[in-house]
């Protein structure tokens, strides 16, 4: 038998690494640090107390002289890189789409092209300049939340990774998904729930990352995109790229809002941020009320989650950040009814572009009870909604809009397939 004590330490540092945004500052700059040289007693130590083994990268998939090869990478936040990489090749001639994802212990892992465990992708030379070689054969790179392509092979700095795959002749576009452009101070200004307004949450450095990572975005000279719609806040030169939800795996339920009792469903990645805490009370007098089922899903497998949406009736996303993302579209395309605060202007730009409505609920942390009371009282209502939710997806989160916002920004829109509905 292994030492307990040793499998302990180790799950707890794993637990950490996974949670190191919830760290004391000095905790996380020193695990940063450790993690930074792979290559030193202290790095090595750290790698191994977390559960990061040197391990075999993937390997990297044989291009075939598409027209266009499209490279995304690393971060694969909710699988984003994969699925943009299978629109693009779906929805245009021509195009192979391959995108990469570092392995780090702790983290949800979804599907990718090329896994890359954290140790090698930051400690190993050889692979670095042998991965930026492979990279170089392609036409087009998306960087994900301006993380390096190449560990540290150009000082962990993608602006000038992106410098030196230009001067190879790929052409390079920016992607932020979040938290990497997000300004705290901003948001709590515009947004009554924000989570930053609460000390524990906001992060000095984190807004400073952010801001630097913004202020090199306005420098840059190629695209740069947004997953979520909120986000032009924040980068308002950015081009909005949709978040993509297969379809086919979040594939619909039966009809909601058929039960006496309906299931209701919240599953926060992140409880504090999603404003768990302060929708329960709410939602437990229903419970107690013996009008609703409530389940907070916490620590599910993710490979299980399809399922437990789509027996749900009613899923409460998130209500502080004032927006939406992929887990809103998921329980979307299953047809469900989903309740979450969106601000306003963010409602107003979805409308821009698909000239319909976001089929999610309105409701906050103050009204969330009163709105699902009002649901159980017009179940035809909600059943429209939940139906008007699937079209939604299909048409703006299915993958082709992401395809083309790729394609006319900065691919070319000559290879691009008709779309549904075209």
């Amino acid at each position: 038998m292994g030492n307990p004590l040793k499998s302990l330490a180790s799950a707890v540092a794993r637990r950490a690494a996974a949670n190191r945004h919830r760290l004391p500052r000095w905790v996380a700059s020193a695990l940063d640090w450790a993690i930074a040289r792979p290559n030193s007693l202290i790095g090595a130590l750290a790698y191994r107390v977390i559960g990061a083994t040197d391990g075999t990268p993937s390997a990297n998939p044989a291009l075939d002289g598409e027209t266009t090869r499209l490279y995304i990478g690393p971060a694969n936040y909710a699988g984003q890189g994969r699925e943009w990489a299978a629109a693009a090749q779906a929805s245009r001639e021509g195009t192979r789409a391959i995108n990469m994802v570092v392995d780090v212990p702790g983290m949800i892992r979804f599907a990718a092209d090329i896994e890359v465990p954290l140790r090698v992708y930051m400690g190993s030379g050889a692979w670095q300049k042998e991965q930026f070689e492979y990279v170089g054969r392609f036409t087009h790179c998306l960087v994900e939340s301006g993380r390096p392509l190449f560990g540290g092979l150009f000082g962990q700095d993608a602006f000038a990774e992106a410098a030196a795959l230009a001067e190879s002749g790929v052409s390079v576009a920016m992607m932020c998904h979040g938290s990497d452009v997000r300004q705290h101070a901003r948001h709590r200004e515009n947004h009554r729930w924000s989570p930053y307004a609460d000390r524990s949450l906001y992060s000095r450095s984190a807004e400073r990352r952010a801001t630097e990572f913004v202020g090199g975005l306005e420098r840059f000279d190629g695209p740069v995109f947004v997953s979520t719609p909120d986000l032009l806040d924040d980068v308002p030169f950015g081009i909005w790229c949709p978040v993509v939800v297969d379809t086919e795996r979040w594939y619909p339920g039966a009809a909601p809002m058929e039960r006496d009792r309906p299931v209701v469903v919240h599953s926060p990645s992140s409880s504090a941020i999603k404003g768990s805490d302060l929708i329960e009370p709410h939602l437990r007098t229903l419970e107690d009320e013996g009008l609703i089922e409530y389940r907070r899903l916490e620590g599910v497998p993710w490979a299980q989650m399809p399922d437990i949406i789509r027996d749900a009736d009613i899923v409460l996303d998130q209500f502080r950040i004032g927006s939406y993302g992929v887990a809103a579209c998921e329980a979307l395309s299953t047809g469900r009814v989903v309740v979450g605060q969106v601000a306003d202007h963010v409602r107003a730009r979805v409308e821009e572009r698909t000239g319909s409505e976001l089929p999610i609920i309105e409701a906050n942390v103050e009204t969330v009870g009163v709105v699902v009371r009002e649901l159980l009282g017009d179940r035809d209502r909600a059943r429209r909604v939940a139906a008007d939710g699937q079209r939604f997806v299909t048409e703006l989160h299915g993958g082709f809009a992401a395809a083309e916002t790729l394609s006319r920004a900065w691919l070319g829109s000559d290879a691009l397939r008709p779309g549904p509905g075209r």
